[in-house]
C-alpha cells in the first residue's frame, strides 16, 4: 500500500524541517569556525598564537598599476644592473644602493605605537605570550640586542653595555666594524612595570662566537633572554665543513670552502683536521623544534626573523617553512653567492607569497613592493639586497606601515638609485 501525501502536507513538512536544517547549519559552521581557529593558532607541539590583540589579517596588497610601475622605474632604475652583471660585488646596482641602510622604521614605529598605548598600566603583551626574534648570523650581536631592547620596552637591554663585554671579541676580530650603534627609542621615564617579557634566539657556526656572545649575556644577566645555538642552517640535517683560517678571521663562508673540505678528508684525515671545522647543519625547524622540547618556547609566535648567511638565506627559508607560519615578520638579504647562484629573488617571493607574506626592498625608510604586479625584469640580475617581509595573516599593522611606506616613496620624486 503507497501513502501519497497531498501538495499540501509536502509544504507543510517541508516547513517544518527548515528550522531544523538552518540549526544544523549553524552548529556545522560553528563547529568548522573553532576547528579553523585551533589549525591557525598552533603549529605542532607547545605553539601558541600571540598578541592576538595585535594580530589580525591584512588583505593582499592591490596590484601595482602601470603608473607605479612606471615610477618605481624611474626611482629603481635598471642601468647600473645591467653593467655589474659579471662584477657583482661593485654592488652599484639601483637596488642595491637603495637599500643599503636597513632601519626597519615601518616595523620599529609599530612597537613605538604599541608601547605608547599600553603606556604604565599594561604590558604590550596583552595575549601574555612573550616577544620572540630570532637570529640566524648574528654578526656581532647588537642587532639582536636591539631586538630585545625593541620587544621588551626595557632600557637594560643597550649596545654600549653589548660592547663592553665583547670589547676584547671586536678587537680580534678588527675587520668586522662596530654595528650601528643607533638603538630602538624608549621613554625614560618608563618603569620596571612596563618591560614585557621577551627572547631573542642568535644562531651562528662560529664556535668563537657563540661563546663570547654566551659569556656576555651571562656577565649582564641576560642569560634567560638571550639564548645562543650552535650551528650552521641550511635545508638539510647533516654536517657542513668549514676552513678553520676563515672562521677565525670570521670572513663569510663559501661553499668553496666546503668543497675543499670535503676533498681533503677524502685524501687525508690528517690536513682534514688541521685545516677543517665540522659544524651541525639543520634546518631552522628542526633547531626551534629542539628549543621547544627543552622547555624553551622555541616554537611560539615570532615575531621578528632576521637571516644573514653570507648567501645561503633561500636554503634557509625552504627549511623553515613551519617556522615561517607563525613569523609576523622577516628580513632575508639577496645576492648573487653561494645558493643564490642557482636561484632567483622571484624564486623565494612566490614561495613566501603563497606563505602569506607580501615583501619588499626595504631601506634608509624607503620601500618598493617586489611581489608578481609590481616586479621588473632588472631584478632578475643577481645583486645584494635587503629584503622586508610582512605576514598579511598575522600582523595587519606592520603590513599597512609598510605599504604605506611603499606609497610614500612613489610619491617622493627626489628618491632616486
Amino acid at each position: 500500500i503507497k501513502v501519497r501525501r497531498t501538495r499540501n502536507q509536502r509544504s507543510q513538512s517541508s516547513l517544518f524541517l527548515l528550522p531544523l536544517l538552518f540549526l544544523g547549519s549553524v552548529l556545522i559552521g560553528l563547529a568548522a569556525d573553532k576547528i579553523s581557529n585551533l589549525f591557525t593558532s598552533n603549529f605542532g607541539s607547545g605553539i601558541r598564537a600571540g598578541r592576538s590583540s595585535d594580530s589580525g589579517i591584512a588583505q593582499r596588497p592591490p596590484a601595482c598599476t602601470e603608473e607605479q610601475r612606471s615610477k618605481v622605474l624611474q626611482q629603481l632604475t635598471p642601468d647600473k644592473c645591467t653593467w655589474d652583471t659579471s662584477k657583482p660585488w661593485y654592488q652599484r646596482c639601483s637596488f642595491t644602493q637603495a637599500t643599503k641602510q636597513s632601519d626597519s622604521t615601518w616595523l620599529k614605529s609599530y612597537y613605538e605605537a604599541l608601547h605608547k598605548k599600553n603606556g604604565s598600566t599594561s604590558t604590550s603583551n596583552e595575549s601574555n605570550d612573550k616577544f620572540v626574534a630570532v637570529f640566524v648570523g648574528c654578526n656581532m650581536g647588537y642587532d639582536a640586542v636591539d631586538a630585545l631592547r625593541m620587544g621588551s620596552a626595557d632600557g637594560k637591554y643597550n649596545k654600549d653595555a653589548w660592547a663592553e663585554e665583547i670589547e676584547d671579541m671586536i678587537g680580534e676580530y678588527s675587520n668586522n666594524p662596530l654595528s650601528d650603534r643607533s638603538e630602538f627609542p624608549l621613554d625614560d621615564s618608563s618603569s620596571s612595570n612596563d618591560h614585557n617579557d621577551a627572547i631573542v634566539y642568535c644562531i651562528d657556526h662560529s664556535t668563537a662566537l657563540t661563546a663570547s656572545f654566551r659569556n656576555a649575556a651571562f656577565n649582564l644577566g641576560w642569560s634567560n633572554n638571550f639564548h645562543v645555538i650552535d650551528g650552521a642552517v641550511s635545508n638539510i640535517d647533516g654536517l657542513k665543513y668549514f676552513l678553520k683560517s676563515t672562521v677565525e678571521a670570521n670572513e663569510r663562508h663559501d661553499r668553496a670552502y666546503d668543497e675543499k673540505c670535503r676533498s681533503m678528508k677524502e685524501e687525508s684525515q690528517d690536513a682534514f683536521e688541521k685545516n677543517c671545522l665540522s659544524v651541525r647543519s639543520a634546518p631552522l625547524d628542526v633547531y626551534l623544534e629542539e628549543e621547544a622540547r627543552k622547555g624553551q618556547d622555541g616554537n611560539e609566535r615570532i615575531h621578528l626573523l632576521r637571516i644573514n648567511s653570507d648567501g645561503y638565506d633561500y636554503d634557509i627559508l625552504m627549511g623553515a617553512k613551519k617556522t615561517l607560519s607563525v613569523t609576523e615578520y622577516l628580513e632575508f638579504q639577496y645576492n648573487w653567492m653561494n645558493s643564490w647562484e642557482d636561484y632567483k629573488l622571484i624564486d623565494a617571493v612566490k614561495m613566501l607569497d603563497d606563505l602569506g607574506f607580501t615583501c619588499y626592498f626595504g631601506g634608509n625608510g624607503n620601500a618598493w613592493r617586489i611581489d608578481e604586479s609590481c616586479w621588473l625584469d632588472h631584478y632578475d640580475w643577481h645583486s645584494w639586497a635587503n629584503v622586508a617581509c610582512v605576514n598579511r595573516l598575522l600582523n595587519k599593522h606592520v603590513a599597512g606601515n609598510l605599504e604605506e611606506t611603499f606609497i610614500k616613496t612613489l610619491d617622493n620624486k627626489e628618491v632616486k638609485f
